[in-house]
């Protein structure tokens, strides 16, 4: 997962992506698992992991959305804002209190993690619009290398005027053959 993460990192400074210069430091583990636990989420490694190597991203009125992402159409949730956001699903619409959210495209859509088991925490799309949360990663760390390879390949990339994109064909086709089991991939 450290590869993934560090390749993930060299690619958005590599492309002078905002994303290398406003994703925040990460957490030490006990804050992570404290915060969690405190909510009755049960962290995993790669959960830990994850908070670990970045809290976030830094966002201000002058940022473009843009620059935020980790991914093209999401930016990363700090731990801050994960928790906020679950409080509000549990709380407000009464969604799955086990579903942190990890990733957000700022119109609804989020990707979160089941944290219902500690031993297996799979990666889920959400949408508000969408009754059914198709799984689209059996774990962090299998999101994590699915995002790594999109940038070695150049599937992500920076257009001709300065924004991320991505190759949605080449993505949606990688990610299939590296998540085979996810039901998000499967073309209808």
């Amino acid at each position: 997962m450290t590869v993934s993460m560090k390749t993930i990192d060299e690619s958005l400074a590599q492309l002078q992506l905002g994303a290398s210069r406003l994703l925040r430091p990460g957490l030490p583990a006990q804050t992570v698992t404290e915060e969690l636990t405190a909510r009755g989420l049960r962290p995993g490694a790669d959960l830990i992991a994850h908070y670990g190597w970045h809290d976030g991203t830094n966002s201000g009125p002058d940022v473009l959305l843009n620059d935020m992402y980790l991914l093209p159409g999401y930016y990363l949730l700090s731990l801050r804002e994960a928790l906020e956001t679950y409080d509000r699903f549990v709380n407000e619409y009464h969604e799955n209190s086990s579903w942190l959210p990890l990733l957000e495209d700022n119109s609804g859509g989020y990707v979160f993690v089941d944290c219902s088991a500690i031993d297996h925490q799979p990666v889920y799309d959400f949408d508000f619009e969408n009754v059914e949360n198709k799984l689209r990663h059996n774990s962090i760390r299998d999101m994590l290398a699915t995002l790594a390879v999109a940038f070695t390949q150049g599937i992500f990339y920076k257009d001709g005027d300065g924004w991320f994109d991505m190759n949605s064909d080449a993505f949606w086709k990688l990610a299939a053959k590296m998540n085979p089991t996810a039901q998000y991939w499967i073309e209808d």
